[in-house]
């Protein structure tokens, strides 16, 4: 165990519930949520645990929640483990980078709360299009999404790679392989836009003024 990494997840993990065991449980976990309330201005423990609005998908909302309870679940392992394991490297898929930073030490739990809050606004407000997993490489899913213009956003195995697009253009490339490929299965994501492609550009110039005002550590 001495050289271990940790990886954190990304949108897609959520769901109704998540982290009310570790709340009603640990001290740590609740001081933690307690914390991001008061971050937020919002009832997060309510959102997460509830949803009774029907919003821990809606992306504005999605990444504060996810990174809460990745850094509460981390927060609690620590506690069980009483500190003995130290990550040689940290990583994130997405959303789950920015609880890498927050365990690195790069930014505060309070300055990542408050980026994930406003990357979820803006990717919430200015996104459109959709996602789509495909069961192929890269290469053979670049091929395929230039066919119907979407671009390769993701890959997340090496028979799985998530591209985007416009709704027509997404909607038009799954008819296409259901043709082609009748017996492989091609999975729309839950996402509000097409995440990672240049759909997303005006998001990512809005949140370049966040990001420049924060200050990240070594």
């Amino acid at each position: 165990m001495a050289e271990i990494m940790y990886i954190f997840p990304g949108q897609g993990s959520q769901y109704k519930g998540i982290g009310k065991d570790l709340y009603s449980e640990f001290d740590i976990a609740r001081d933690l949520y307690d914390q991001a309330n008061e971050i937020l201005g919002y009832d997060i423990v309510k959102l997460s645990f509830n949803d009774e609005d029907h919003k821990i998908s809606l992306t504005e909302f999605t990444q504060p929640v996810l990174l809460t309870h990745q850094i509460a679940c981390l927060a609690v392992f620590n506690q069980l483990t009483e500190n003995h394991l130290k990550p040689k490297l940290m990583a994130g898929h997405s959303l789950g980078e920015y609880a890498a930073l927050v365990t690195s030490g790069c930014i505060s739990f309070e300055d990542g709360l408050k980026l994930v809050s406003r990357r979820g606004q803006l990717m919430g407000a200015h996104g459109e299009g959709s996602m789509l997993a495909l069961p192929f490489n890269y290469e053979e899913s670049a091929s395929l999404a230039e066919e119907y213009d979407c671009q390769v956003a993701t890959i997340n195995l090496e028979q799985q790679t998530v591209v985007g697009g416009t709704d027509s253009n997404i909607a038009s490339l799954q008819e296409g392989i259901s043709k082609l490929y009748p017996k492989k299965r091609t999975v729309k994501l839950d996402t509000e836009g097409a995440f990672h492609t240049d759909l997303m550009m005006v998001a990512a110039e809005e949140f370049k003024k966040t990001l420049s005002v924060t200050n990240f550590s070594q």
